[in-house]
């Protein structure tokens, strides 16, 4: 979990400036000084599968995008 505001845009940031520069992500992160991110583990009481499961039963389904 990211601990910054807009983290999937400012992460897609980074990975293109790192391809531009030529540079590893890591480079262009601490030079930017972009936060950190949390690591949280998955909770054991959520069904995986049956998540899985809906999930694709819903990406499948006549009509969706």
């Amino acid at each position: 979990m990211a601990d910054l505001n807009e983290s999937v845009a400012a992460g897609a940031c980074v990975q293109a400036a790192a391809i531009a520069l030529g540079e590893p992500h890591r480079v262009v992160r601490s030079a930017w000084s972009i936060g950190t991110a949390s690591v949280t583990d998955p909770d054991p009481a959520v069904d995986a599968a049956e998540l899985r499961a809906r999930y694709a039963a819903a990406r499948d389904r006549p009509g969706a995008a």
